[in-house]
């Protein structure tokens, strides 16, 4: 094996296989010279694509973790394909790559993936993309996340008039930044009527992001014992300490 051209490394259950740099450069060099490099990269951007679109939905599970770890492993794929694509000119590679990635990305203090749907979300617009929603939604939280609350807010309403248009992924997340910006902004109740808004979205029920944000904003805002029954009815862990929100006016 020592000899070998092919690498092997196992992780869990599974067996990644790699090639020497100087055989994969090599490999490149060739296919470049019988024509199929282009092809190769379509299908090296399409493979990983397609892998984003399944792992985004199991971090919205309880197996969140198992994407987080597929995120640190495939990055540099991601990375390769996400470029191709923009490079390429090719909106739908793109903009699921971005769309996916978002804030796994910044969970797992990657900026840089976390921050490719500003390269995107314009061209995502103009194209009115599937995944347009999901794409303002991290415009927005990455907005608000670094004090720009206004551009935070404008992104956040855009993707929240997009709620119920068929023409769009549903994704409803946006309600839970505008409710935080409220916050911060000292308008309590106006961010647990935003939260609650969010939660009687259809599209809430696929992982209950705003419903979890209901009994904070309640806590919040003083009505404790109100909170701690609807957490109590939903199964969401409630802490007794006062909510952080030392920047609300």
């Amino acid at each position: 094996m020592r000899k070998s051209l092919i690498t092997s490394e196992r992780s869990g259950e599974t067996m990644r296989y790699g090639l020497l740099e100087t055989i994969r450069q090599f490999a490149e060099e060739q296919l470049a010279a019988a024509g199929e490099a282009e092809t190769a990269r379509r299908r090296h951007a399409e493979f990983f694509v397609a892998d984003s679109d399944a792992h985004f939905r199991i971090w919205r599970s309880p197996r969140q973790g198992v994407a987080h770890r597929w995120l640190e492993r495939e990055i540099d794929n991601l990375r390769a394909a996400f470029r191709w694509a923009v490079e390429r000119g090719d909106i739908d590679i793109a903009a699921r790559i971005a769309s996916n990635i978002g804030d796994m990305g910044r969970f797992c203090l990657r900026e840089e993936a976390a921050s490719w749907f500003a390269e995107i979300v314009d061209e995502a617009r103009r194209a009115r993309h599937r995944r347009l929603a999901v794409l303002l939604t991290w415009a927005g939280s990455s907005a608000w996340a670094f004090g720009r609350l206004e551009e935070g807010k404008r992104y956040g309403e855009e993707a929240i008039s997009l709620a119920g248009n068929p023409e769009f992924d549903p994704f409803v997340w946006a309600y839970g930044d505008l409710a935080f910006i409220a916050a911060y902004q000292g308008d309590v109740e106006r961010a647990l009527a935003l939260a609650q808004e969010g939660a009687a979205q259809d599209a809430d029920r696929e992982d209950r992001m705003c419903l979890a944000h209901v009994p904070y904003f309640m806590a919040v805002s003083g009505r404790r014992q109100e909170a701690r029954a609807v957490a109590k009815l939903t199964d969401i862990p409630l802490r007794t300490a006062d909510p952080p929100l030392s920047q609300a006016g």
